[in-house]
């Protein structure tokens, strides 16, 4: 399973378990998902980091979630590279990562 779908996973499993509702977990995995697929449709809409990575660009979903990901400009292709808690220190971990 590629590292950003064991985030989402990991994500909507602390969701239920803090939340006791497991339908608020599918519901924000669905949308979660959703707002990735939707990236390829704009993917230059979003934040440019190239101070952390090359080619890095950072999303924001429902401020608490930010998405990590890189544009192929030859295919045109968005690659989801990790998804964080907005309150993470992403920042260092993207900086420390083999993406």
């Amino acid at each position: 399973m590629p590292r950003a779908e064991r985030a989402m996973v990991a994500r909507a499993d602390y969701i239920a378990k803090s939340s006791g509702f497991k339908e608020t977990p599918r519901r924000n995995l669905a949308g979660l998902r959703k707002h990735c697929e939707s990236l390829s449709l704009h993917p230059h809409r979003n934040i440019r980091r190239d101070d952390l990575r090359p080619n890095l660009n950072l999303a924001n979903y429902r401020g608490t979630t930010v998405i990590a990901y890189r544009i192929d400009e030859e295919t045109k292709t968005v690659f989801v590279l990790d998804m964080f808690h907005s309150s993470q220190n992403y920042e260092a971990i993207l900086q420390e990562s083999d993406y």
